[in-house]
Parts: structure tokens; C-alpha cells; sequence
């Protein structure tokens, strides 16, 4: 609970305007020694009649407790956002805010935002002398702030543009017209045998080709180098993801395509999936299935990303 130093100087102050005013303070204390302090202060300053403490209240009767009475009082010097404020302005009440920093931006001149006492007492004698409909109107006003600015749907919605403009800075801007450069990334060690099909079903695919060779003793490196490959040369380390990053620091496409020296592409399937992905920036992976034969010559169907 924050403010609560000011919970006695603010009623002292209220009682000056409005005699028969009362403080309905919820919520639990730290610790034991803060809520003794403020019964003490309470009972020296005479405001035993006009303060109470309710302790905390059930979520479930919250809303039924937050109609009972006129207006929501906060003292407190900072917060991000305040729920308590927001949920009693939700069922009705007259907002009476501390004017921490930012509050002004988040509740704008829906709520009364005071930063002394003296203006809180100006704020409480302006609500005195208003009929009954200009206070039904205030509370209107305030409720109606929650519902447009903070409701479910409007913040689930704020999120999801949040996230996407996120996630649309991290992309590389594509010029209209053009497919994303795409970079075939791949982790060799004694692929001679293999690598000729594979780099050749990636011909005319690819923009650009990067290997990392972690110790071949044949002609991979130079059948790799002969297609235009970047080849770089690591030891193997025992660490798959080390090698593996070390070939997508090489790439420079806007697309990688992570595949094995004993892997061939099948490229009408590979432009098909460029096509879909192009006018949708949101996709960050794709997957694609794998089919493998097996040394008994069975083939499996696996999935990669």
C-alpha cells in the first residue's frame, strides 16, 4: 500500500470541505508496524469516525464494494499504471488522483489529478457544488475513459501491433518486386561422394552458397568452392550449434536455407515456398518436410525447419 503517510493529512483536509466525508482504505499493510502507526495517527488526530480499515477484499466482491461508495482516492507518488484507480473508475467512482508522473498521459481529463492538498480540496468543493447530474455525467465520463482506452479487446489488439512493429524492425526492408535473397548454409566433412547432387539441386535456387569445413580430408572443399561456394574452415569442436551459427554469420541473404551435404532439393518445391513467403513478412521459419531413405531403403518422412 503506497501513500499511506498522506492518509491522515488528506482526511484532515477533506474535513474541512466536506464534515461528514469517510475514508474506506482497502488493501493489506507490509507489515504489522505500518498498520499500527496509521491507527495510531488516526486516533491522535481525532479521525477515528472518519477513517476505516477494511483489509483486503475478495476479487469476487471488489466490484459490489467499489459502487458502494462516491469516489476513489489515491495517494500514492508513483505508479505505471494503477489498477485500483482504473477498476474504480470502471464501476463508477469520481477519480481523486495523486498527480504522479505520467498520470496526466495515461488518464488524461477524465480523472481529477491533484498534487497538493489545497488542490484536492478545490477539486472536492467543485464536486460539492454540482447537481446530481453533473456527478452522474463525471462518473459517465471516467467510465467511459476505462472502457474506450483500456478494455480487453483494445489491449489484446495494442499488443498484437506492439509485437508486429517488433518483429517488422528486425526485417530487412524488401525492395517491391523482388524475391528475399536466399543463402544456402551448410556444415561439411567428407561429403564428396554426396555434395555434387545436392549443390546441383540448388543451382539457380540459391544466391549465394557458405560452408563451414570442419576437417574434410577429400575434395569436398574443392567441389564446394568450384560451385561458388564462401568455404570457411573450423576444426570440429564437438558442438554442433557453434559450427552451425559459424555458417549463418556467413550468410549475407535475407533467407537461409539450412541444408546437408547428403541432402538434395527439390527446387519447384523450394520457389512455392518463396512465393508464400514473400508477401507475408510475418513468417520467421519455415518447415519442410524430409524424405530419406534409410540403408535398407525405406523411406522416411521427417520434418525440419
Amino acid at each position: 500500500m503506497k501513500g499511506v503517510d498522506l492518509l491522515v493529512p488528506v482526511m484532515e483536509r477533506v474535513r474541512t470541505v466536506l464534515p461528514s466525508a469517510t475514508l474506506h482504505v482497502a488493501g493489506a499493510f507490509e507489515d504489522e508496524r505500518t498498520a499500527a502507526g496509521l491507527r495510531h495517527a488516526i486516533e491522535v488526530a481525532g479521525l477515528s469516525d472518519a477513517i476505516e480499515l477494511c483489509g483486503p477484499i475478495e476479487p469476487d466482491a471488489l466490484p459490489a464494494w467499489y459502487r458502494s461508495h462516491g469516489s476513489i482516492l489515491s495517494t500514492s507518488s508513483w505508479e505505471a499504471f494503477q489498477y485500483t484507480v482504473a477498476e474504480g473508475a470502471a464501476c463508477g467512482l469520481v477519480p481523486l488522483v495523486r498527480a504522479w508522473p505520467g498520470a496526466d498521459e495515461v488518464y488524461g481529463d477524465a480523472f481529477h489529478l491533484w498534487g497538493g492538498l489545497d488542490v484536492l480540496g478545490r477539486h472536492l468543493q467543485s464536486l460539492m457544488a454540482q447537481t446530481p447530474e453533473a456527478l452522474a455525467a463525471a462518473r459517465r465520463t471516467a467510465r467511459q475513459h476505462i472502457a474506450t482506452h483500456y478494455d480487453r479487446q483494445r489491449q489484446v489488439e495494442a499488443t498484437a501491433r506492439l509485437i508486429e512493429d517488433v518483429l517488422q524492425a528486425r526485417r530487412p526492408v524488401q525492395v517491391a518486386g523482388t524475391r528475399p535473397r536466399l543463402t544456402a548454409a551448410l556444415i561439411l566433412k567428407n561429403e564428396e561422394a554426396r555434395l555434387p547432387a545436392c549443390l546441383a539441386s540448388i543451382e539457380g535456387i540459391v544466391d549465394e552458397i557458405v560452408v563451414v569445413d570442419t576437417g574434410s580430408t577429400d575434395r569436398t572443399c574443392a567441389i564446394a568452392e568450384a560451385a561458388g561456394a564462401r568455404v570457411a574452415h573450423h576444426p570440429w569442436q564437438a558442438d554442433f550449434s557453434l559450427h552451425r551459427n559459424q555458417s549463418l554469420d556467413m550468410a549475407t541473404g535475407d533467407w537461409v536455407l539450412v541444408i546437408d551435404g547428403d541432402e538434395e532439393l527439390r527446387p519447384r518445391n523450394l520457389l512455392t515456398v518463396l512465393a508464400a513467403v514473400h508477401p507475408r513478412p510475418e513468417i520467421d521459419a519455415i518447415t519442410v518436410r524430409i524424405d530419406a531413405m534409410t540403408e535398407a531403403g525405406l523411406g522416411e518422412q521427417l520434418e525440419a525447419v
